[in-house]
């Protein structure tokens, strides 16, 4: 993808799941999707919604996760995000904060390792995983644009 202002939620959930096919070819079977997002999509060439029908039919939950107001004036669309959670088998969560995102970072992470049967060599590299997705998810929030 290429980096421009806004959001393809549709085509980024595309791009990775491509990468989770190719995987799969390589012999690596379990896999999940974390999605962070306002839910806002600009533009996608892939509907958010058709991407997740094609990530429930390889089997990828997306866990997703609004980041931002979820009420109010330019609030976050957290039913897109809703929607391409629940359709996929994954779980939506919300988080307006910085704390919340840490703890739904955490909740995630527990899930992940006992949905996709995470064996115990592989939970530093899951951990280490969650911890830049936490960090990067910090500073989107405390870095203006």
């Amino acid at each position: 993808l290429d980096t421009t202002r806004g959001t393809l939620i549709g085509d980024g959930l595309t791009v990775g799941l491509n990468a989770i096919r190719q995987q799969r070819e390589e012999g690596v079977a379990p896999a999940g999707a974390l999605l962070l997002s306002d839910g806002v999509d600009t533009g996608s060439a892939v509907s958010p919604h058709a991407a997740a029908v094609r990530a429930k039919n390889m089997g990828v939950p997306v866990y997703t996760v609004v980041v931002g107001q979820v009420s109010g004036q330019g609030a976050a669309d957290a039913e897109t995000l809703q929607d391409v959670a629940t359709t996929s088998g994954g779980e939506a969560f919300t988080a307006e904060t910085a704390d919340e995102l840490t703890s739904r970072f955490a909740a995630i992470g527990s899930r992940l390792s006992v949905d996709l049967d995470v064996p115990g060599t592989a939970t530093p590299l899951v951990v280490a995983a969650i911890a830049l997705v936490v960090l990067a998810g910090l500073l989107a929030i405390f870095i203006p644009r």
